[in-house]
């Protein structure tokens, strides 16, 4: 990044123009059977890594960026709501959720980020593999309060 661009980002970023993920987290399939978590950088005790379908445990208010090894194409990761339906998906169909602007989300080939404001975190469930059915590669979402 040339000088000039990198000053028009810090400017942009102290206006609240840009949201730098606070917290990664690293998902790594373990075949067609499991996620295992094997990285978070920014928290602690956000799940028990290299564990099978660990539990995660996410911050109200928080920003996440999530990182998929298994791959968009063989394991989308996705976030499933408690009514059983996909609120945010690496694999993006402009569900409510993936166009909040308080939740900023963001998919691509890497994983996904996003924001969890108290209303997603009202309704979230899971974190899971769409290109299997439950209970296969899906694991329960905690969440806390600041």
């Amino acid at each position: 990044m040339s000088f000039k661009w990198g000053v028009i980002a810090l400017l942009l970023a102290g206006f609240g123009f840009a949201q730098t993920p606070e917290v990664t987290v690293t998902f790594q399939n373990v075949g067609s059977s499991a996620w295992t978590i094997t990285g978070a950088q920014g928290a602690e005790d956000v799940a028990e890594l290299n564990t099978e379908n660990a539990p995660l445990t996410l911050a109200v208010g928080q920003r996440y960026h999530f990182i998929n090894l298994g791959t968009l194409q063989i394991h989308p990761l996705a976030l499933r709501g408690k009514d059983g339906e996909p609120l945010l998906n690496q694999r993006p169909q402009e569900r409510p959720f993936e166009t909040d602007p308080a939740v900023a989300f963001v998919a691509d080939d890497e994983g996904i980020t996003f924001t969890l404001t108290e209303t997603l975190a009202e309704q979230l469930s899971t974190y899971y593999c769409t290109a299997h059915p439950a209970p296969l590669m899906e694991a329960p979402l905690e969440v806390t309060s600041p």
